[in-house]
């Protein structure tokens, strides 16, 4: 899974409760309400209709249902993940399914997936999800990924950066070994803003 290349952080941890998390699922999850009213930033998506918003760094956490979503885009939930980490290896994608996956989808599910959760688990087992998350999301945590990337950043520099998307787009863009293509530049370096954002 690659929950095990991001680091634990020496910075102090964003607390769970201010990280954007959305919970994609065909059918109501009856915990988005309790997350809600325990000032959780969380939003339910029923369908996946479009799927920028999904990459574009609003979210730093996604719990991604397999079956069922997908479909007004004529993929499925295998094909949501791949797409929303080639697009924006950043954000931290948990399954959550209560379906047998066959030998492919486990494959994908293992390359792509931070985590897995069952369906049906209790509330706690997803606080547990949740905070062990979110306590690798965060800034170094996020260079150190790159740094696997052969993306190396300081983390003053970026910092400094941040109040400039351009800016520091343009910095990305210039210490990656390899071409990144312009959506995909965005899309983490608005994750990365976005993150900042919520430790000021």
């Amino acid at each position: 899974m690659l929950g095990k290349f991001f680091s634990k952080p020496n910075l102090p941890l964003v607390n769970p409760r201010r990280i954007r998390i959305a919970f994609v699922d065909d059918e109501d999850n009856e915990f988005v309400d309790i997350f809600k009213d325990w000032s959780y930033d969380v939003e339910l998506i029923k369908d996946v209709e479009r799927l920028d918003p999904l990459v574009n760094g609003r979210y730093q956490l996604i719990f991604l249902d397999i079956r069922g979503v997908g479909s007004k885009l004529k993929m499925d939930g295998i094909g949501v993940l791949e797409h929303i980490k080639k697009r924006n290896p950043l954000i931290h994608v948990v399954v959550c399914s209560g379906a047998r996956f066959n030998s492919e989808e486990t494959r994908k599910i293992n390359q792509y997936a931070n985590d897995i959760i069952p369906k049906d688990a209790s509330i706690e087992e997803y606080i547990s999800v949740i905070e062990d998350e979110t306590s690798t999301i965060t800034p170094d945590a996020y260079l150190s990924y790159l740094s696997g990337l052969g993306i190396n950043l300081k983390l003053n520099k970026t910092y400094r950066l941040a109040s400039d998307n351009k800016k520091l787009s343009a910095y990305i863009a210039n210490k990656s070994p390899h071409k990144l293509d312009a959506s995909t530049l965005s899309n983490m370096t608005n994750t990365i803003v976005n993150l900042l954002a919520l430790l000021q």
